[in-house]
């Protein structure tokens, strides 16, 4: 009798996109070891995928691989070079290892994201070179005069320095020129509630909220007023609608 060999199939290689979706319920979940594990293989196959490399860089930066963090955000910066976000994350990358001169350069190529500012504000104040910031945003205000967002980076940079009277000027001119300019109401909340006046915070966050209601910082905001103020259990539904959103 003639007996006919069985037919084994080949075992079907996981494909990137799969790779990358798996990768994703992983780091959702907060499983980044094995959420880079699937990225790296998915990499192998797709060198130049961007979301492959960036979410890389994120799982490899939140297991303090900074290296290989660095490596998968040039990665991403080798196909799309003007990638702000990247960029940012990058500058993330170096200040986590205290590469600041290298953090300032890749957080001022992120401008003009507002995340991308607030750390290179950072970066600046960890070196004590506030002030050397201060100057160069002040001449860019100088020069145009009409942007709102100058006076609000200003604001920015000297709320850094407890200069909480420029700081708020300087929001004033913005709002002058925006009043619906969003950030700014919530950055003019965040000094008065420094300087303890803790109501005409909220009135900036309410304020904020009237134009755009899913605002989580000006949530968030409002609850730690009202933690100042002792209002716990109000605080605490104010920042639990902020995570929620």
């Amino acid at each position: 009798l003639l007996r006919r060999a069985s037919c084994v199939s080949p075992a079907r290689s996981t494909g990137a996109s799969e790779l990358l979706n798996e990768a994703r319920y992983d780091a959702d979940r907060g499983l980044n070891q094995a959420a880079a594990e699937l990225l790296r293989k998915a990499a192998l196959q797709e060198p130049r995928n961007i979301e492959i490399q960036r979410l890389l860089g994120d799982v490899e930066y939140r297991l303090e691989n900074y290296k290989a963090a660095e490596a998968a955000y040039l990665a991403v910066l080798a196909v799309d070079p003007t990638n702000r976000e990247v960029y940012n994350r990058l500058g993330g990358v170096y200040a986590a290892q205290d590469h600041v001169d290298e953090a300032i350069a890749a957080f001022r190529k992120s401008l003009p994201s507002k995340e991308g500012f607030a750390n290179l504000v950072a970066a600046y104040a960890d070196e004590g070179k506030l002030g050397e910031l201060e100057g160069e945003i002040e001449l860019e205000e100088t020069r145009y005069p009409f942007d709102p967002s100058n006076h609000y980076n200003l604001a920015v940079v000297y709320k850094a320095e407890q200069k909480y009277d420029a700081a708020i000027a300087q929001l004033g001119y913005a709002l002058d020129r925006n009043e619906r300019f969003i950030d700014a109401h919530n950055l003019l909340g965040t000094i008065y509630g420094e300087q303890g006046r803790y109501e005409d915070a909220i009135a900036q966050y309410k304020f904020a909220l009237g134009i755009d209601a899913r605002y989580s910082f000006a949530w968030l905001n409002w609850g730690v007023e009202m933690i100042n103020e002792g209002q716990y259990k109000a605080a605490i539904e104010k920042i639990q609608h902020a995570i929620s959103l």
